[in-house]
């Protein structure tokens, strides 16, 4: 489905900037009219949407951008993301199983979320999807900021995601693909059209342009190891193969050396591709290369746009979260009310039936599977339960410091900084972040172990004016189940 507007804004949203790329559409043909950085002033964020959208809307008369429809992309740091595996359903359950299963997964109200999933559901096997939530609070403030300018936005998505999806040779079985800002990093599994993985790196990358210098940059390598780890870590189950290509998207205009560096580093088997090749403005008019891989994901959320089917998810039109409905006239509200009503009675009831049907179906199968495990378990219990009185004088603070230690990831996105322990068994442990998803994450976990309770956030701040860390504090009680 193309748009029958004429012309289509991308915009790019990052911490204190936005790429700003206008389309102008001819039938399946576009062409880049004009691109552009707005770079926010100092005193101001997406704290105050109202205000930042009126300078955005000086800005982009400044640089005569004219089009009215736009569609909005943010960074993975932004979004919480988690891969999951669905039993066999039909795509009409998919939504309800995955806003379950979210409900579940995220400490946050679902109400404060706003999801949608990339990928599709099989009736017949075992499907896996990428589910993506973002807070409604960052949604809301950007598009405030859009409308504030002047824009009628159509589309919220991942500027990343989008770019994948729309450059050539995005249909292929299997690729991996890293999209490299100054600030960042994202990496990307993506299976044809549909993704598997989105991860945000927190990397600064150094703007140099000579080859030789940028491959010797310990940063640089530090990166490639980083991606390195990633690519060997990745699980490959029946269904996926192994990427065999790397798309690298230099928006950081690093040069040929990191591609060569990162060559150098990957298996023999994966084949390194400068992106720039194959993006959607490699024929466009901008003056340099330079320009051309800077602005590649703006352009990309505003061919997106245009062609929605190339939206790997949307915000606006998600699939799980619920739509508004239109209220109907003054005439007919009574009556539309009592219909609706009976409507969703059945509804609810035909779709609450079908869904105990397949948990049960689902649940029976699985148990039989596990059977052979579930008796391996119970041996495992009593040859554990013998050995348990060797270690009888084990302090059972132990199980409080393991608990903690492991709530926190190996990446070093988030560490503590400090513990309280009182004698009654309550604690605080402080620390600092690279986002505010990892704080989040961690407090998830503790709430889901069990010998932890009445977990709560105290605070979660920024660390100070100029870090881009994120300082917070978690009380929790220790509760001694032996």
């Amino acid at each position: 489905m193309i748009m029958r507007a004429r012309k289509i804004l991308g915009l790019a949203m990052e911490k204190r900037s936005i790429l700003a790329v206008e389309l102008r559409l001819d039938g399946e043909r576009f062409e880049v009219k004009r691109a552009a950085e707005f770079v926010f002033p100092e005193e101001v964020s997406f704290d105050e949407p109202t205000r930042l959208g009126q300078l955005l809307r000086q800005f982009l008369r400044e640089y005569r951008f004219a089009a009215k429809y736009a569609v909005l992309g943010i960074p993975a740091k932004w979004l919480i993301v988690r891969e999951k595996n669905i039993p066999p359903t039909n795509a009409d359950s998919l939504a309800g199983i995955l806003k379950i299963q979210a409900e579940r997964d995220f400490s946050l109200d679902f109400n404060d979320l706003v999801l949608d999933y990339s990928g599709e559901a099989s009736s017949t096997e075992n499907s896996s999807l990428l589910l993506v939530a973002a807070l409604s609070r960052t949604i809301d403030q950007i598009i405030t900021t859009a409308q504030a300018a002047g824009l009628s936005v159509i589309s919220v998505t991942s500027s990343a995601l989008a770019l994948a999806s729309t450059s050539s040779q995005s249909q292929s079985a299997s690729r991996y693909v890293l999209y490299i800002r100054p600030d960042y990093v994202e990496f990307l599994v993506q299976s044809g059209k549909y993704f598997r993985v989105l991860k945000h790196l927190p990397v600064t990358i150094p703007g140099q342009q000579d080859a030789k210098r940028v491959s010797g940059n310990s940063t640089i390598e530090s990166l490639v190891i980083e991606v390195s780890r990633l690519v060997s870590l990745l699980p490959h189950g029946p269904g996926t193969s192994e990427p065999e290509k790397m798309f690298v998207w230099d928006a950081a205009n690093l040069g040929p050396g990191a591609m060569q560096t990162l060559s150098e580093h990957l298996s023999p088997k994966v084949e390194v591709i400068d992106g720039s090749a194959v993006s959607v403005i490699e024929k466009s008019a901008q003056s340099s290369e330079a320009e051309r891989r800077q602005f590649a994901a703006a352009a990309a959320l505003g061919l997106a746009g245009a062609r929605r089917e190339l939206l790997p998810i949307d915000f606006i039109h998600s699939r799980i979260s619920p739509k508004k409905s239109k209220i109907p006239g003054r005439y007919t509200l009574w009556a539309a009310a009592v219909g609706m009503a009976l409507i969703l009675c059945g509804v609810f009831l035909f779709w609450d039936l079908q869904k105990d049907k397949e948990e049960v179906a689902a649940l029976k199968m699985r148990l039989e599977q596990m059977q052979e495990d579930i008796e391996l378990a119970q041996s495992i219990v009593q040859k554990v339960s013998f050995a348990r009185g060797w270690y009888s004088g084990r302090p059972k603070v132990l199980n409080c410091l393991r608990g903690l230690t492991l709530a926190f990831p190996t990446e070093g996105r988030i560490w503590a900084t400090s513990l309280a322990m009182h004698e009654d068994k309550r604690g605080i442990i402080s620390g600092k972040s690279l986002d505010e998803i990892s704080v989040l994450e961690v407090l998830d976990t503790l709430k889901g172990n069990g010998i932890f309770s009445n977990v709560k956030m105290l605070y979660m701040r920024d660390a100070g004016r100029n870090s881009q860390e994120v300082s917070f504090a978690i009380n929790f009680i220790f509760v001694d189940r032996e």
